[in-house]
């Protein structure tokens, strides 16, 4: 840390440079979130005050103020949410006709990427004629 407490992560120029390099989409995601994390997870957000985009402390069911989760899916929320904006890109950047164009929704749908890729290959939106398999456990005594 420095003296005003800001953490600083090394990422590897290799590391980005083999994420822009990457030929598959999907890996692509996986890699550039991977980047995004490891920042994240070195800023210390875990029980911070968990914040909307603009800043605005956010609350439970019954009125207490939320905590910032030790989840990828947060951290990386709270990074871009704190870097982002003082660099002019708003909760609307990237589209304001796409009905999930805010980046709550797209850091969701960044996470839920990764983790197609991460624990079951392609997904399914980019490779539809990809198979779909579902593993259905029998319960005990069941007869083929």
């Amino acid at each position: 840390m420095n003296s005003s407490n800001e953490v600083f992560v090394r990422v590897e120029p290799s590391s980005i440079e083999e994420a822009l390099r990457e030929p598959d989409v999907e890996l692509k995601y996986f890699r550039f979130w991977n980047i995004l994390e490891l920042i994240a997870r070195n800023r210390d957000y875990v029980d911070r005050e968990k914040r909307g985009w603009h800043g605005n402390l956010l609350k439970n069911k019954k009125g207490h103020l939320r905590k910032i989760q030790n989840h990828a899916e947060e951290l990386v929320f709270e990074l871009l949410r704190e870097t982002l904006p003082s660099k002019g890109y708003s909760k609307r950047r990237h589209s304001t006709t796409l009905k999930y164009s805010e980046f709550n929704h797209l850091i969701s749908i960044w996470y839920r990427r990764r983790n197609c890729v991460t624990h079951g290959g392609h997904c399914l939106c980019r490779n539809p004629s990809a198979p779909i398999v579902a593993h259905v456990p029998r319960s005990p005594g069941a007869v083929s």
